[in-house]
């Protein structure tokens, strides 16, 4: 059950892509104690994937993502390239 009052707005829906363990869990746990709905990726891949997901089947998406430049594998600038190419 939520804390939200019936006529509260939704929670902001907040992407965290970080390869950094605590700091990912850092960003998440103070996003989500001050009401967002956070998703947390590892990786550039899961973030992409996860943003894939909440769009689709005419979801919401996102709200805002807080991308880390440099990860391993697909980089946050890679990310957010292949965010724009999405069909919304």
């Amino acid at each position: 059950m939520s804390d939200r009052a019936p006529d509260a707005p939704p929670a902001p829906r907040v992407l965290v892509a970080e390869d950094e363990p605590h700091l990912g869990t850092l960003l998440e746990l103070f996003l989500a104690g001050r009401g967002c709905a956070v998703t947390l990726a590892r990786d550039g891949r899961e973030a992409l994937a996860a943003i894939t997901g909440a769009l689709a089947d005419g979801g919401a998406g996102f709200d805002v993502a807080v991308v880390d430049v440099q990860m391993p594998g697909l980089d946050g600038l890679a990310v957010l390239r292949a965010t724009r190419r999405l069909p919304l």
